[in-house]
């Protein structure tokens, strides 16, 4: 599945874990995948309200591997800088796929709903010298509404 345009792809981006629900339970497993080996760092966090928005960044080294237990999120990706017409992506448990970030790639999110979950892996300890941020104006995550 390709949500990016032609300026800006790459392969296995999306995958989805196995996901199974009973009269107990419901859940994701194997979450990682293939990449479960690589994650040197898991995290969870909350985002606390709607329309926060977490941007724009890329890592030089770390790839990020996210999944949204709770609530969504839309994320926004590119290969520049300026983000004039990010690729656009949504994540929530319905959906119920993992998002890898490759290094190099500009990235961020906006929550979709108030406390929305996010688990996420690197495939380094985090590092903020591996980071590069820059601020775009918050009306680009207006293009991606949906």
């Amino acid at each position: 599945m390709n949500f990016y345009a032609d300026t800006f792809t790459f392969d296995e981006t999306l995958s989805f874990p196995r996901f199974h629900s009973d009269d107990r339970r419901l859940g994701w497993f194997d979450l990682f995948g293939d990449h479960a080996n690589e994650i040197q760092d898991l995290n969870v966090v909350r985002i606390y309200n709607k329309g926060t928005i977490t941007a724009w960044h890329k890592h030089q080294h770390q790839t990020d591997f996210w999944f949204v237990v709770s609530g969504g999120l839309q994320v926004g990706l590119s290969a520049d800088k300026t983000p004039n017409y990010p690729s656009w992506t949504y994540l929530n448990p319905e959906y119920g796929s993992v998002l890898r970030i490759p290094p190099d790639t500009w990235h961020g999110f906006k929550s979709l709903q108030d406390n929305t979950i996010l688990i996420y892996g690197l495939t380094n300890k985090y590092d903020g010298s591996d980071e590069e941020r820059y601020s775009v104006d918050p009306a680009v995550w207006d293009l991606g509404a949906r």
